[in-house]
């Protein structure tokens, strides 16, 4: 919990100092880690959440912030835009597919897609990305 402890407390330093609330949610967020999401075990994802909610709670972040997992879903769906976007994105080499707006057909995708593995940042985002999208909104 010692990384945690300190972040709260450089948050707490930054707003004694005046940051202003606006900065101190987008800083705190920042300060939330979702790289190693995937190889994560569920004892520290909890921890995580727990870091949230008590970040909510000292109101570095705003009460309406979703919860880890939704945070992480909507940085990989921004990550994985940019690489279909940016023909030059580091990451685009990595990318097993043509990434375009055309879509080939599903047995093209499936002869081209890596072994579905949920650890692995490029493996879950393009699954999720054949997914279709959700059209309730709550």
């Amino acid at each position: 919990m010692g990384a945690c402890s300190r972040s709260l407390y450089a948050l707490r330093v930054l707003r004694v100092h005046g940051l202003p609330s606006a900065v101190l949610h987008k800083v705190s967020r920042a300060r939330l880690p979702y790289a190693w999401w995937g190889f994560a075990k569920q004892k520290h994802r909890n921890r995580l959440e727990r870091l949230l909610k008590r970040m909510r709670r000292m109101e570095y972040l705003p009460s309406s912030t979703p919860d880890v997992a939704d945070l992480v879903r909507a940085a990989e769906d921004h990550l994985f835009g940019a690489v279909v976007v940016y023909s030059h994105h580091a990451l685009r080499p990595l990318f097993p597919l043509q990434l375009s707006g055309d879509r080939a057909s599903g047995r093209d995708l499936m002869t081209t897609l890596p072994l579905k593995n949920d650890n692995n940042f490029i493996s879950r985002v393009l699954y999720m990305s054949l997914q279709p999208q959700s059209t309730n909104n709550i």
